[in-house]
C-alpha cells in the first residue's frame, strides 16, 4: 500500500463518509489492556467498536487473524474496491 500524503484533496472530499472518533480516556485505558500487544492497533480497534463500525479494513496480518473484535468484522483492505488507490 502506498502511504497517503496529507493534505489529500480526494480524501477531504470524502470525509463525510468517515466516522471520526475522539480518543477518550476509556478508549485509551482499554487499549492498554489489549487485545494485541500493539497499542496503536488497540486504539484503532477500540475506536471502531466505540463508533459502532460493522467492518474494520486493514492490511495488518495480525489484526486479520482476529477476524472480529466485538461485533466489528476485520477484513483485508484488499477485499474492497473502495481502497484500490491505496494498494
Amino acid at each position: 500500500f502506498a502511504k497517503v500524503v496529507a493534505p489529500d484533496p480526494e480524501l477531504l472530499d470524502q470525509i463525510d463518509q468517515f466516522n471520526i472518533v475522539d480518543l477518550t480516556a476509556e478508549i485509551a485505558t482499554r487499549s492498554f489492556l489489549g487485545p494485541t500487544k500493539d497499542y496503536e492497533d488497540n486504539v484503532q480497534l477500540h475506536s471502531s467498536v466505540a463508533c459502532g463500525a460493522s467492518i474494520f479494513y486493514t492490511s495488518d496480518k495480525d489484526l486479520l487473524k482476529l477476524g472480529f473484535f466485538g461485533f466489528t468484522r476485520i477484513l483485508s483492505a484488499r477485499d474492497t474496491g473502495n481502497l484500490n488507490r491505496f494498494q
